[in-house]
C-alpha cells in the first residue's frame, strides 16, 4: 500500500473547510497482526485567523466535526468553520447550514459561500441566532410560551445589535441580508431574522 501524499489526502477539505491550513504531514504505517497495514497521518497544521482560539477548549467538538464529516453525518463545506469559531457541536453547524438553505429557497439571500463567510466573519451573529432557535424550540428549557416569547425578543434584539456592528449589509426590498459592499441599510428587520423560526 503506497503512503498518500499531503496533496492527495482526503481529510485535507475537511481541514480546509474548517478554516485550518495544513503545513506538513507525516505518516506512519502500522501493520497489525495477520491484517492489511494502515497508515496514520499526522498534520501540522495552521488556523491563520486563530490567534484567540485555544485548541484545548475546542478539540473535543473539533475530532466530533472531523468524525462527523469522515463518517459522512454531515456535510463537509464552510459552515463547519463555526465549530472553531464558536466551540459548538457539529450539529449546531448542520443546524446553521440548515437555516441558511432555507432562507435561500427566498431567492433573496446571497449563496451560501457568502453566508459561511458571513457567519465566520460574525460568530457572535451566529451564536445568537442559535441561541433564539434553542429558545423557541427547545423542550429542555423549562419555560412557558410567554416566557419563551419574552426571552426570544430579548435576543432577536441582541441579533439587531449585533449586525449593526457588520461593517456592510446588502438590502434587497426591505431585507437585509448578508455582508457585502455598499448598503445604506444597517437595520435587518425582524420579520427578517424570523422567517422560519417565527
Amino acid at each position: 500500500m503506497a503512503e498518500p501524499t499531503i496533496t492527495n489526502q482526503p481529510s485535507l477539505p475537511i481541514l480546509e473547510n474548517m478554516g485550518l491550513k495544513a503545513l506538513a504531514e507525516a505518516g506512519f504505517a502500522i501493520t497489525p497482526e495477520g491484517r492489511d497495514a494502515v497508515w496514520i497521518h499526522d498534520f501540522e497544521i495552521e488556523d491563520p485567523r486563530g490567534a484567540d482560539l485555544v485548541f484545548a477548549e475546542i478539540k473535543d467538538a473539533f475530532e466530533d466535526a472531523v468524525v462527523a464529516v469522515w463518517s459522512g453525518r454531515t456535510e463537509n463545506d464552510g459552515f463547519n468553520r463555526l465549530v472553531m469559531e464558536l466551540s459548538i457541536p457539529w450539529r449546531d453547524a448542520a443546524l446553521m447550514r440548515a437555516l441558511a438553505r432555507y432562507r435561500q429557497q427566498s431567492g433573496l439571500d446571497p449563496s451560501q459561500r457568502v453566508q459561511e463567510e458571513a457567519l465566520s466573519n460574525h460568530p457572535g451573529v451566529a451564536r445568537l441566532v442559535l441561541d433564539l432557535f434553542r429558545i423557541k424550540f427547545d423542550p429542555a428549557i423549562a419555560a412557558d410560551v410567554a416566557m419563551r416569547k419574552e426571552q426570544a425578543a430579548a435576543v432577536l434584539d441582541e441579533v439587531n445589535e449585533a449586525l449593526q456592528l457588520v461593517e456592510s449589509l446588502v438590502c434587497i426590498g426591505s431585507c437585509c441580508l448578508a455582508p457585502s459592499i455598499g448598503c445604506s441599510c444597517r437595520k435587518l428587520p425582524e420579520r427578517c431574522l424570523q422567517s422560519g423560526i417565527g
